[in-house]
């Protein structure tokens, strides 16, 4: 049985795997003292794919973003300090995946997951959650309020960049997202 057309995200963007197999100009560093905020009136499809990351740490966000320019990844990140301004993002345009730092202030990372899964426009968007810990109870738990993946947090620059080619590799090269499903047919 053929697979129903969906309708391309936008056809003039490239799609998430072109993003990340085009090494052509590495991505600026993003300007950590201003906040990215972005509110269009309605809730779309981002026309251009991207990854939004729960992460109130500067220094994480800046070790995310320099392995990101190092492996040539052109794929943009989002990078939002707490629940109201991720909810805020989830609002404006959908991402291809959520990544979801656990040890966020003033909320836990599960309070802000429970939000993000009770919100009609939250519940198709996979969200990874990243700890601390690999107590099974507490990685259960992650599972069982609705996180697509549970990741411990690499405490060494090496274990990042190795994280984070594993993420991307498998969120956009080989996982199907609802936000930007690929052209690919089904064999």
């Amino acid at each position: 049985m053929p697979r129903p057309k969906t309708p391309p995200f936008d056809s003039g963007s490239p799609s998430p795997r072109q993003l990340f197999a085009a090494p052509a100009v590495a991505p600026r560093a993003r300007d950590f003292s201003v906040p990215t905020v972005f509110l269009p009136e309605t809730r779309t499809m981002a026309a251009t794919p991207y990854i939004l990351m729960l992460e109130d740490d500067r220094d994480d966000q800046q070790l995310t973003q320099g392995v990101l320019n190092e492996l040539g990844i052109a794929v943009p990140i989002r990078f939002v300090a707490g629940r109201d301004e991720l909810l805020a993002q989830l609002e404006a345009a959908e991402p291809v995946v959520i990544l979801l730092d656990y040890n966020v202030k003033p909320d836990t990372g599960l309070e802000v997951l429970d939000a993000i899964k009770s919100r009609s426009d939250g519940r198709q968007v996979p969200v990874v959650v990243l700890g601390e810990t690999n107590d099974p109870d507490f990685v259960r738990l992650c599972y069982g309020k609705g996180a697509a993946s549970y990741v411990v947090k690499p405490n060494s620059f090496e274990g990042t960049r190795r994280v984070i080619r594993g993420f991307f590799t498998y969120w956009l090269q080989v996982a199907e997202t609802p936000a930007h499903p690929s052209e690919k047919p089904v064999v």
